[in-house]
């Protein structure tokens, strides 16, 4: 209790006249709950998952789509196998989000249609959702999927926005971002027209803030809430190392939300579910929740001296 009345003491003078809250001080482990609980937004605290919650992005996502959906009585505005409000399936980049948000608001965005195999699909989307038997049937599809996507963010009052990948594949002939990775079989026909990129701070901010200065300007009601995805790709083709090339992506996400944040306050909040989910690890941290158990001490060392 002296250490805790102590610590208190020194941080209030470090403050001089600003506020002590208690978010200021790293909470150990069986204040982690409470702590988040503290400091989320009270935006978002008074938030609603009602028929007017639009949620999109990367894998996580999928878990609050499936959320709101059964909380909803299963409303949706289009059929898809991930409960989203339309069907734009997994939106891993900021890049791949744009071109959905530009067909959404534009009604001369041009339809592009791939086929691999006997399937015709639309690239702007992850391939598998978006699969027809026809090129006719996959060009209708496109068309009442855009409708139902204008009506789902014209309707909406909040959007939750999870960030999730850097790493995006241009197509150099038709100038677009694919919603996915091209299949084998049209990477090796095609070896020449595909660019893997990995977005940097100043594309990511300036595309996301365009983006949702559009969505403000068709929906001028909306609450805009951004968060960042905690779930890994699967293997990375831009960089040799996919740990180390997950940690550095997030960090230049978790940057630009911020600054964007920061600028937009009035309608823009950020949802800490990436520090949450990874921030309270008892099998590595001790209990204050900042430092390292022994045995990984150990551990870690033994990769410097092997």
């Amino acid at each position: 209790m002296k250490n805790l009345i102590k610590l208190i003491l020194e941080f209030s003078k470090g403050l001089k006249n600003q506020k002590i809250e208690t978010t200021r001080i790293f909470p150990s482990r069986n204040q982690f709950q409470s702590y988040f609980e503290k400091s989320v937004d009270k935006k978002i605290k008074n938030l609603k998952i009602d028929k007017n919650f639009l949620t999109i992005g990367s894998c996580f996502s999928v878990r609050i789509a499936n959320y709101a959906f059964k909380k909803n009585n299963e409303f949706i505005y289009e059929k898809n196998s991930f409960n989203f409000l339309a069907n734009w399936g997994r939106v891993y980049t900021v890049a791949n989000l744009n071109e959905i948000v530009e067909y959404t608001l534009d009604n001369n965005k041009k339809i592009h249609i791939e086929k691999q195999k006997d399937f015709f699909f639309d690239p702007l989307r992850e391939d598998s959702i978006s699969l027809s038997d026809s090129e006719n049937k996959c060009y209708q599809n496109i068309i009442n999927h855009r409708k139902f996507s204008k009506e789902a963010f014209k309707n909406a009052s909040t959007i939750l926005l999870i960030l999730g990948l850097n790493e995006v594949w241009y197509d150099k002939e038709k100038k677009i971002y694919w919603g996915t990775k091209p299949s084998n079989d049209i990477f090796l026909k095609h070896e020449n027209r595909f660019e893997v990129i990995n977005l940097n701070y100043k594309y990511n901010f300036e595309t996301l803030e365009k983006l949702i200065n559009n969505l403000k300007n068709f929906n001028n009601k909306l609450n805009i809430v951004l968060s960042l995805g905690p779930v890994p790709q699967e293997a990375v083709y831009s960089s040799s190392n996919i740990l180390e090339a997950f940690f550095y992506n997030k960090s230049v996400l978790r940057a630009v939300i911020n600054e964007l944040v920061e600028k937009n306050k009035n309608f823009l909040s950020y949802f800490p579910l990436f520090e949450y989910l990874y921030f309270n690890n008892p099998l590595i941290l001790k209990s204050d929740n900042r430092h390292i158990n022994d045995i990984y001490i150990e551990k870690a060392l033994k990769l410097l001296d092997n």
